[in-house]
């Protein structure tokens, strides 16, 4: 169960790692 819930913030933290990241190169793409 502590694994499941460490593998389950651990994705959380890669998901919105890779919307910031896709968020720069968005802004980047605009100007």
């Amino acid at each position: 169960m502590l694994l499941h819930c460490f593998i389950y913030h651990h994705s959380l933290a890669i998901y919105s790692y890779a919307i910031s990241k896709l968020q720069i190169k968005s802004d980047k793409l605009s100007d």
